[in-house]
């Protein structure tokens, strides 16, 4: 009878485990993503592929974005490794929570802003005639400090730490998620750099696209993205 009680309950601890890894790889995903869709660091590695610098410029700003998206979340991995332990799990509940409120506040006083200036407009005119070096500061900056995005690297951090509390693959995960987050840079990059002339077409499209529409592209991500995270994070936390 004991035997039989105790393959039920590591059955039990088995699918629960399973359920977690599922929700943390989701979690760390979605972070990733909203990273990824981000329309103004599309646009601004469009305008550097525009430049006199090209690849070389634009993949500065993309190694630029994509360090601080890796060293962000490592940093969340070392600092919260092993101080949280049993509580980690309702605290990512709590961090995608607070992460889909953030991303509503910024959708309310975006769509409520009555003297609205592109954002498009100011990168543009700050990367024009940029260098590499310069290119790649601006590439940290778009995650640093922008609110929305390292909002989500931190949840991608706490996301990866939950899904392997060994550690033993702490690296490689990190990695795989800075990889996800910048993925559509890099696109760009490599579109660009196998064919110039049809990819300079596309991205000067995707660009004038943007610049027609950035109010309602920016609104649009940051609604899914905030019921995305609240949807999440309650359902997580009513587990």
């Amino acid at each position: 009878m004991n035997r039989l009680h105790t393959a039920r309950s590591l059955r039990d601890d088995q699918r629960a485990f399973s359920r977690l890894r599922e929700d943390e790889l989701g979690t760390a995903s979605a972070a990733a993503l909203g990273i990824a869709v981000s329309p103004i660091p599309a646009l601004a590695v469009a305008a550097l592929l525009g430049s006199s610098g090209k690849l070389r410029t634009a993949s500065a700003f993309v190694a630029g974005e994509a360090l601080a998206v890796g060293a962000i979340a490592a940093l969340v991995v070392v600092v919260a490794a092993g101080s949280l332990e049993a509580s980690l799990e309702s605290t990512l509940a709590f961090m995608q929570i607070g992460i889909g409120a953030l991303l509503l506040l910024l959708l309310i006083a975006h769509a409520r802003a009555t003297r609205y200036v592109p954002a498009s407009a100011r990168v543009l005119a700050a990367l024009d005639g940029v260098r590499p070096p310069a290119a790649f500061v601006s590439g940290v900056a778009m995650v640093a400090v922008n609110p929305k995005n390292l909002a989500l690297a931190l949840a991608g951090g706490a996301a990866i730490l939950e899904l392997d509390q060994t550690g033993s693959l702490d690296a490689v995960t990190v990695v795989a998620f800075t990889a996800l987050a910048v993925s559509l840079l890099v696109a760009e990059v490599a579109a660009y750099a196998l064919s110039p002339e049809r990819a300079a077409r596309l991205l000067a499209g995707g660009r004038d696209f943007t610049l027609r529409h950035e109010r309602v592209v920016v609104n649009v991500v940051l609604l899914g993205l905030a019921v995305l995270f609240l949807v999440r994070g309650t359902l997580d936390l009513l587990r």
